[in-house]
């Protein structure tokens, strides 16, 4: 599905989800040609650092905790998407 969607300019996602992983989302938009550089950011509850280690060695950019502040991820997906 990815290598036939458009690509985002930042893509903002939780690791909790329905169907997959998140952690293998992000492994597959890292392996597919296109969204390989988009930056990624992942807004989830989940706060333990073997989450926040596995997010970023699984290759997202930013990593935030919810409860979060609006105006803070706007400034980091404006920061991403320049």
């Amino acid at each position: 599905m990815l290598a036939s969607s458009p690509r985002p300019a930042v893509v903002v996602m939780d690791v909790m989800l329905p169907y997959v992983s998140g952690f293998e989302l992000i492994s597959q938009i890292r392996k597919t040609p296109g969204w390989d550089r988009v930056p990624v950011i992942v807004l989830t509850s989940k706060s333990q650092e073997s989450d926040i280690l596995r997010a970023f060695d699984s290759g997202v950019n930013d990593y935030v905790v919810k409860p979060f502040r609006p105006e803070e991820l706007v400034a980091r997906v404006r920061r991403l998407a320049a």
